[in-house]
């Protein structure tokens, strides 16, 4: 677990080294089979049942402190981290296994992906560890790990160190997940129904932007990615379906940053039989129990704004609004009025 050099390119060179000695042991850095019988999270959050249990664990190691002949190192999987102990007397070889002895770990480096063998339990300090028997190489890495990943270009690039440096942006990708799943079970449970709709469309349509062209060689036309679902949604109404929705990707070609992406997904529906007002229920209960259900509460802040969605919903009058605030009335004043104004 030794890293001397310091730079970028004397780092790599060393882990090559690494597995070059690996495989000279005979031992396979990338083998093709693994044992995880728990998550991290899973075990820190049930210690007391499985203290004393002996476990196979694997993940990532994100960094390692020696001390003569004992290595502690954090092991991250994705529910979480946690500490191995490594003692040197503690540890068995045994090469024809993959299991490597004391003298071997200086092979493995931060970034690794390892599978480790050991008894559950705390270090005099009470930290909750794996008190290691064996250890095995499942991936080596080549590249060292970054500490930090600050730029926001390079988060968007590189999602995947991301990924592994900020354990809340997993979090968010989590909780991304669960909303969709909220959102579509809540959606079923109203009785809609989820159906599909064609990414390549020969006309556009169901919204003002721009779209991605592409061109389809067997039928020698151009085709352009859906700005949204709408077209076809309607359609499907008009054919008999009552009510329907889709959770998919949408493209428009037009400005990008770190809040407005030319690919997104996006849920729509459509409900025959019902009035804006219908929707508007229903939106507003679907708000409220996506929001319990994926962060389990109502009250928010953002942007220096505090709200409860428990709270009545103010319902804004459109043309109202607009009157109050342009001086204009949507159903009355022409448009070069409005373009003056």
């Amino acid at each position: 677990m030794d890293n001397t050099s310091s730079d970028l390119i004397g780092q790599r060179n060393l882990r090559i080294g690494h597995l070059k000695e690996l495989r000279a042991l005979g031992i396979n850095p990338y083998p093709s089979e693994s044992i995880k019988e728990y998550a991290n999270h899973e075990v820190v959050s049930n210690f007391e049942r499985l203290k004393g249990k002996t476990m196979t664990l694997a993940g990532r190691i994100m960094n390692k402190r020696e001390h003569g002949k004992l290595i502690f190192a954090d092991l991250q999987d994705q529910s979480g981290v946690i500490q191995i102990a490594i003692k040197k007397d503690d540890l068995k070889e045994d090469l024809e296994s993959g299991n490597l002895s004391w003298g071997q770990l200086k092979l493995i480096d931060v970034g690794d992906i390892i599978q480790v063998s050991g008894t559950l339990d705390k270090t005099v300090q009470g930290e909750i560890s794996i008190f290691v028997e064996r250890i095995n190489i499942l991936t080596k890495s080549i590249r060292p790990m970054p500490t930090n990943l600050d730029d926001k270009e390079q988060q968007f690039r590189r999602r995947y160190v991301d990924l592994v440096l900020n354990l809340d942006r997993k979090e968010q990708f989590m909780r991304k997940a669960k909303f969709y799943e909220v959102n579509r079970q809540f959606l079923k449970d109203h009785g809609f129904v989820e159906l599909e709709t064609p990414v390549l469309e020969r006309v556009t349509g169901g919204a003002d932007a721009t779209p991605f062209t592409t061109h389809h060689n067997a039928l020698d036309q151009d085709f352009f990615l859906r700005i949204s679902t709408e077209l076809y949604q309607k359609r499907l109404i008009g054919g008999g379906f009552e009510k329907i929705f889709v959770i998919g990707p949408n493209f428009r070609n037009e400005g990008l940053s770190d809040e407005h992406l030319q690919e997104y997904y996006q849920i729509e529906w459509y409900w025959a039989y019902a009035n804006f007002q219908d929707n508007m229920n229903m939106l507003k209960d679907m708000f409220k129990h996506i929001a319990l259900e994926v962060y389990g509460k109502t009250k928010f802040t953002t942007h220096g704004h505090t709200f409860d969605l428990a709270d009545d919903w103010e319902e804004i009058d459109y043309q109202a609004a607009i009157q109050d605030r342009f001086g204009v009335d949507i159903f009355k004043t022409d448009q070069s009025e409005m373009i003056k104004k």
